[in-house]
């Protein structure tokens, strides 16, 4: 997995985690401790063992939840504003990406 990957990965768990109630931080694409409380917190409600690492299961679990309809994908609309400027077509294919290995 590439580094920009993983980035777009962190940020639509955390996305997910805060439309979910779990997460209270920024959509920032960093795996800060309050993004990892939030994993672990879904983690356990989930009955998955309780590492708080992004991992394929969790993110999956995570994915599924958007899938199911119960969440919607608006990642760009909660990105921290910090990051909000550097949304370019770099990003936009990372989501491609991402959408062509059925993670969304």
């Amino acid at each position: 997995m590439t580094d920009s990957l993983a980035f777009i990965e962190i940020m639509l768990a955390q996305s997910t985690l805060q439309q979910s109630g779990y997460y209270h931080g920024p959509v920032d694409g960093n795996l800060s401790k309050s993004a990892r409380q939030a994993l672990m917190g879904f983690q356990k409600d989930d009955g998955l063992e309780v590492t708080g690492e992004l991992d394929d299961e969790l993110l999956g679990r995570l994915m599924a939840l958007r899938q199911r309809g119960r969440i919607p994908l608006m990642i760009f609309n909660e990105l921290d504003p910090k990051l909000k400027s550097k949304k370019c077509g770099a990003m936009a294919g990372l989501i491609e990406e991402i959408k062509r290995r059925s993670i969304l």
